[in-house]
């Protein structure tokens, strides 16, 4: 039996596909109107299939994708480069990465050396946004938000290349956003 995915998707969004306005009721009126979805908010990476290149011990990749920010992933000690990837199911062109890390009441602060990499077939990839050198303290609230350039991938894969505190890459979240 395969599982649902969709509680880890904000509540409403599996059926906010259509668009236009409403059906007018028996009497005329188009009755009452909903919001638009504001899909700038909605995490694309929520709930989604994840791989890694490896990891410590219960730290696996589906840990970046489960919306608990007190998971998460670790790749094996002393194993840089070490990579951990989403699933998107389709290409989508995100604009927007959010990098998270546990809130600072746990985690003390470091850097990490992160690569950002897109494909479509999941065994070619192509770098997104080149390395550099994100900090993660209580004063950036744990995370690092990355732009993209607006290209459209199935696969993000995020490359760790180095961590001033563990030898090992770690990420609590892994977040896309269309803006």
């Amino acid at each position: 039996m395969r599982a649902s995915r969709t509680s880890a998707r904000p509540s409403g969004s599996a059926s906010a596909t259509a668009s236009g306005p409403p059906s007018p009721g028996p009497e005329g009126s188009a009755g009452p109107s909903q919001p638009p979805l504001n899909l700038n908010v909605f995490n694309l990476a929520a709930g989604r299939v994840t791989r890694d290149s490896g990891h410590a011990d219960v730290y696996g990749s589906g840990n970046v994708a489960d919306a608990d920010p007190g998971t998460y992933w670790e790749s094996r000690s002393n194993a840089f480069p070490a990579w951990v990837q989403v699933d998107l199911g389709n290409p989508a062109t995100a604009r927007r990465a959010v990098l998270r890390l546990p809130p600072s009441d746990s985690w003390p602060a470091r850097t990490q050396r992160i690569e950002l990499q897109g494909s479509n077939d999941d065994k070619t990839f192509t770098t997104v946004v080149g390395a550099a050198t994100y900090s993660f303290d209580a004063a950036s609230g744990q995370r690092a938000s990355v732009a993209l350039p607006g290209t459209p991938w199935r696969y993000i894969r995020v490359v760790f290349t180095a961590n001033s505190l563990q030898a090992a890459g770690q990420l609590s979240s892994l977040e896309l956003y269309l803006a």
